[in-house]
């Protein structure tokens, strides 16, 4: 098992930046990487919450991969979990998003990476530097979108 965990101190009310990591359809044009989101399943509720389901097709290294995410928490504004299996590796992802002051706040993402496995075992290894590199290059993003919107 790993851990992966990334924060971010971000010039944005908390519930804008929630509004952002929960806009699925929309964050293609907020993290490059992803090329494109195809919605599965929609929550019981019929739009975001528990059991939506997308697959997200990005650019890695070079090369497309897709990857099918459930959200398995969803407390607006301040969490959301999701989870997705990826190479033989079960990996659960919270946002958490906390205010620091009436126009700021912080976005914490924890990663937990179980492996299934002996291939697993290889693949995360080879994986968890990689995938924190990328985890804070998307938060990064997700900041910058952030704080241009208060901008504005």
């Amino acid at each position: 098992m790993s851990d992966i965990h990334v924060s971010l101190p971000i010039n944005a009310p908390a519930e804008r930046v929630f509004a952002i990591c929960a806009d699925v359809p929309a964050i293609v044009q907020v993290i490059p990487n992803i090329e494109r989101i195809e919605v599965l399943e929609r929550s019981p509720s019929g739009g975001m919450g528990v059991g939506f389901k997308w697959r997200e097709t990005r650019r890695t290294m070079g090369k497309s991969a897709s990857v099918e995410f459930t959200v398995t928490e969803f407390n607006p504004p301040s969490a959301m979990a999701i989870s997705c299996t990826m190479m033989g590796i079960d990996m659960q992802f919270l946002h958490a998003f906390t205010p620091t002051g009436p126009s700021t706040s912080t976005l914490d993402l924890r990663g937990v990476l179980k492996p299934g496995g002996m291939a697993g075992q290889v693949m995360l290894k080879m994986l968890a530097g990689p995938l924190a590199k990328g985890l804070r290059g998307d938060l990064e993003q997700i900041k910058k979108a952030a704080e241009a919107r208060v901008a504005q």
